[in-house]
């Protein structure tokens, strides 16, 4: 009985230390507002043909539509901005210098509700 509690229990543990896993490299930011409206923003690197408006294989955890806001920032090799620490999987190179693109998708929503649909 004890050799089966001990193998719930470092089960258990194991699957706590683990967590969830993030299908990204993404990284989402929600703020609620006072009034019950919210704001989200997902931030991510992405390569040149999205940026150039093939959005047919979106990196982005949900679908692109005309009510979200994206904004791409072109990080050069070196850069200490907001945008240097997030992961990007293209590098590219443009006379001798490296760079990525990040990207910016936000979305205002009326109410949290409106969020979880």
């Amino acid at each position: 009985m004890k050799k089966i509690a001990m193998r719930v229990i470092v089960l258990l543990m194991a699957l706590f230390l683990y967590g969830c896993p993030n299908d990204g490299p993404y990284h989402m930011y929600t703020k609620v507002k006072p009034d019950g409206s919210c704001y989200r923003e997902f931030i991510l690197g992405v390569d040149s043909a999205f940026v150039a408006g093939d959005t047919s294989n979106s990196p982005f955890p949900m679908k692109i539509d005309s009510t979200w806001e994206l904004t791409y920032y072109k990080r050069m090799a070196g850069d200490t901005s907001r945008y240097a620490y997030f992961p990007s999987s293209h590098s590219y190179k443009e006379n001798g210098t490296e760079y990525s693109w990040i990207a910016t998708a936000k979305k205002e929503f009326a109410s949290v509700e409106n969020l979880a649909k």
